[in-house]
Formats: C-alpha cells, structure tokens, sequence
C-alpha cells in the first residue's frame, strides 16, 4: 500500500504550527476549513479558515502553559482523505493554575492536498 500523501500534509501543518508559520499554515488550510473544539473546553467553538486557526492558537496559548504537547501515533484508513493522529498534552491552565492532562485524538479531513477539517477529541474535561 503507498505511503498516505496526507501524513506529509500533517508534518507541514504541524511543522508551521510549532515554528510560528502562520502563512504556510493558512496555505495548507483549504478555504472552506473548520477547526472544532468541544463544549467543555475554555477554548470552545469552531474556528473557520486559515485565520480562524491563527485565532485559536492564540487564545489556546492564552488559556494552556503547555508543558508537553508531543505526537503518539498516526492511523492511517482506506479512505486517504482521512488520518487521526493520537497526541499527549500537559498544561497549566492560567486562569486557575491548576493542571491539565490528557491524551485526545485529532480526526483531519482532506481535500486536494489541503486541510478541511480537524475535529479534536480530548479524553478528560479541563
């Protein structure tokens, strides 16, 4: 089976995140791009576009003093539109000082070698 064209499509994405890359990660978001985050989240809602991402990243930074926010696994489907990648984090939440940790699951969405969708699943409540 040849290799998911997409997993290179998430290191971008994931390289620009870390090094501050705004205007890669606006290229590789498609226009028509959604990021949700769940209702018991501080940084609830869904966030459309490249610049909605930017937005969130930095009310994310706002609200987290990560500590660690590291990869896991990859899962690849048949459907090469789609791959859940598997994340651990630990943070402080400024607000209250107290910690937050936890594994969650990204599900992202492709269209044309560009991203449509990331949908986080986070497996405890901050």
């Amino acid at each position: 089976m040849a290799q998911n064209p997409n997993l290179a499509v998430i290191e971008r994405f994931v390289g620009a995140v870390l090094s501050g890359d705004g205007e890669t990660v606006k290229g590789l978001c498609a226009p028509d791009f959604q990021l949700h985050e769940g209702s018991g989240l501080i940084f609830a809602g869904t966030y459309h576009g490249g610049d909605g991402f930017l937005q969130f990243l930095g009310v994310f930074a706002d609200t987290l003093d990560i500590e660690r926010l590291e990869p896991i696994r990859t899962y690849v489907t048949d459907d090469p539109d789609y791959v859940v990648t598997e994340m651990e984090v630990r943070a402080t939440v400024r607000a209250t000082g107290k910690l937050f940790s936890s594994s969650l699951l990204e599900r992202w969405r492709f269209r044309d070698g560009q991203v449509i969708e990331i949908a986080p699943h986070y497996f405890h409540a901050m």
